[in-house]
């Protein structure tokens, strides 16, 4: 059976519109909501021929397009549990993330399975690729193969041949019990994977509320690499275009400029190579960009200033604050947080229908429809999910955060905050990253802070603690780092995130 629910009803009201309209374009490749929806209903059907079953879990490994939704609304449908697992992970990561799931099926890009069955081509692609993706052998897993037509050797069934096969009438039944469907993996190395649940609902609810953050403009376009924003374009009622995020900067404006882009989201450090090239080459981003939605990530005053300074005043830019497992927080004008001259970081206020309260240690708690339903290997999880972040309430009700609970660092009686210093760091001239961790001293039998710095310009550690020690940029002199090191700074997952683990492993490799 293939049933109905709350997030596919934007989807299926497009469809009855009949719009001749892509929502979807990935190269020459294009998607139209009434063929995005019979199509994910015809594999549906023929998922469900194959055994298939409601409570199954799936894993999704397939390339951003067509295919990507297609399997994502059909599943929906079936009713089943995916899991979308970002393959760049490293491979034992991955592997103790599929352990952990235990799935039924997968539903894998061909290109993928190739490397299983190769050792020298897998060898030589694992030796020469930037960022491998990786996708380990798993016994009695039945296999979905997408994308080009390859000479494998493992059995599989591909997802071509079920889309090709003959159409029959299907229907949708209603159902409105709860379901949990979809399984993301929080960033950072735990000992036990922290799978986060989300429902149809919650997933619902989010979707709807970034939808309205979009303003109602037929003619908007947004650019994403990632597949499952076509879902935000669909309750939006707009087009999504889908870019290889390896492109360089001017593939990208190029991109951008030729489908009359308007709106882009995605974390900072996606927006940080445009703005290095709009300045070195004195230009700005297209003028076809209206709106710029920031998340995922912190975003710091100082990269925002950067931003306006290459957009048109006309350019929206907009905050938002969130977690995997509570998608839409709050929301703030980027142009506002510019000009916030107090302490914190401002990122807005609630949206519609949050809740947020502050424990007694500092840290944020939210609860609201968005939250997701547990951690995949626990049984259930608390009313108010703790963000693991430090904040406090203005008068006006805004969201400040204070700085990360386990980022916090111990340095004798002090504690200190590295979101509260970064962004400061930041504003000295050809600096373009800064990350404050802490490491134990056995000798000192205390942490010792040290400061990785990304820096464009041959600047020295003594320049940069002179600047951090007296003048404009002045911080805490507890917060004065012991060491500066000058280094790239790690990011992890698709959001990207600044790896403090990573970057702490590195700094001890070095001190041995």
């Amino acid at each position: 059976m293939l049933y109905h629910s709350p997030i596919l009803e934007p989807l299926i009201k497009l469809a009855q519109l009949d719009e001749q309209r892509a929502i979807l374009c990935n190269g020459q490749e294009t998607l139209t909501p009434r063929q995005l929806l019979t199509e994910s209903m015809h594999l549906g059907q023929q998922l469900l021929k194959l055994g298939l079953q409601k409570d199954h879990t799936v894993i999704i490994a397939v390339a951003p397009g067509a295919d990507f939704l297609r399997v994502m609304y059909a599943t929906m449908m079936i009713r089943c549990r995916a899991a979308i697992i970002d393959p760049e992970m490293g491979r034992e990561l991955y592997a103790a993330k599929l352990a952990q799931l235990k799935p039924q099926w997968a539903f894998v890009d061909t290109r993928l399975l190739l490397l299983q069955e190769h050792p020298l081509l897998r060898y030589a692609y694992f030796k020469l690729a930037d960022k491998p993706v990786y996708f380990p052998r798993i016994k009695n897993l039945k296999i979905i193969g997408s994308g080009p037509r390859l000479p494998l050797l493992q059995k599989f069934t591909s997802l071509q041949k079920l889309l090709n096969s003959p159409q029959q009438a299907a229907n949708l039944l209603e159902d409105k019990t709860h379901h949990d469907y979809l399984i993301t993996y929080t960033s950072g190395t735990l000992q036990e994977p922290k799978g986060v649940l989300h429902s149809l609902t919650s997933l619902s609810q989010s979707i709807n509320l970034l939808s309205e953050l979009v303003q109602d403009n037929p003619d908007d376009r947004l650019a994403t690499y990632l597949p499952h924003f076509v879902l935000l374009g669909i309750t939006a009622k707009i087009p999504v275009f889908i870019y290889n995020p390896k492109l360089s900067v001017q593939q990208k404006l190029d991109f951008f400029e030729k489908n009359k882009i308007s709106i882009l989201f995605g974390p900072p450090s996606d927006f940080l190579p445009l703005v290095q090239y709009c300045e070195k080459h004195q230009c700005q981003l297209p003028a076809s960009l209206n709106h710029i939605m920031l998340g995922s990530a912190p975003v710091h005053k100082s990269f925002l200033k950067r931003l306006a300074a290459v957009c048109s005043e006309e350019v929206r830019l907009t905050i938002t604050y969130g977690m995997t497992e509570h998608l839409l927080v709050s929301t703030a004008d980027g142009r506002e947080k510019i000009n916030y001259a107090g302490s914190g970081d401002l990122v807005g206020k609630p949206v519609a229908g949050v809740e947020v309260k502050i424990a007694e240690d500092g840290e944020l708690l939210v609860r609201s429809e968005q939250l997701f339903s547990r951690y995949y290997h626990l049984p259930e999880r608390p009313e108010f999910h703790a963000t693991g972040d430090l904040a406090r309430l203005d008068a006006e009700g805004n969201i400040l955060l204070m700085g990360r609970k386990k980022e916090m660092i111990i340095r004798s009686n002090t504690n200190i905050y590295p979101a509260l210093y970064e962004d400061t760091i930041k504003k000295i001239p050809g600096v373009e990253e800064a990350a404050m961790v802490g490491i134990y001293s056995p000798e000192k039998e205390d942490e010792e802070v040290y400061l990785a710095v990304e820096t464009s310009q041959n600047l020295t550690a003594k320049y940069i603690l002179d600047k951090i020690s007296y003048g404009e940029l002045q911080i805490e002199k507890n917060a004065l780092p012991d060491e500066v090191v000058f280094m790239q700074v790690p990011r992890k997952g698709r959001q990207h995130k600044i790896d403090r683990a990573q970057i702490a492993a590195t700094i001890k490799a070095r001190l041995k």
